[in-house]
């Protein structure tokens, strides 16, 4: 059975648990609201966007298509675009987004396709560096603020 002091100190580890968690929320409710409104001074941009887009199509003009983007029948070559975050903070995204671009390297040199990594993000970086996977390039977004 617990004794008094131990109960206090426990009522106190908890009470300043919830101090943490409050600030942790005010601080994420304060970055929420910046990127809405971000996301808010952007949409006259995405409108502009769309009538270029809409007054492409009227003209006769295929928008949608760009001869970088068309399927090769028997392509001897691949490159992977592998978008990882900087921090481990989110989960088992960056798990899973290396493991399924080693899925897909594999799939695609088994097939006789010469595999090539774009990696983006500290994380894709610093596996692919560490299991010494041949990249490219490299790019490393430091701030997104």
């Amino acid at each position: 059975m617990a004794n008094q002091r131990e109960i206090r100190n426990r009522i106190k580890s908890i009470k300043n648990t919830m101090k943490i968690t409050s600030t942790m929320e005010m601080v994420s409710t304060a970055k929420m609201k910046k990127l809405q409104e971000r996301l808010e001074k952007s949409k006259p941009y995405e409108g502009k966007i769309n009538e270029i887009i809409a007054h492409l199509t009227k003209s006769g003009v295929d928008p949608s298509y760009n001869p970088l983007l068309v399927e090769i029948a028997n392509p001897t070559r691949a490159l992977i675009l592998q978008i990882n975050g900087n921090r481990g903070l989110c989960g088992s995204y960056n798990t899973n987004v290396i493991d399924n671009t080693l899925s897909q390297k594999k799939k695609l040199e088994s097939n006789g396709i010469d595999v090539q990594i774009y990696p983006i993000g500290k994380k894709a970086i610093s596996f692919l560096i560490l299991y010494v996977y041949q990249c490219i390039n490299q790019c490393l977004i430091l701030k997104t603020d």
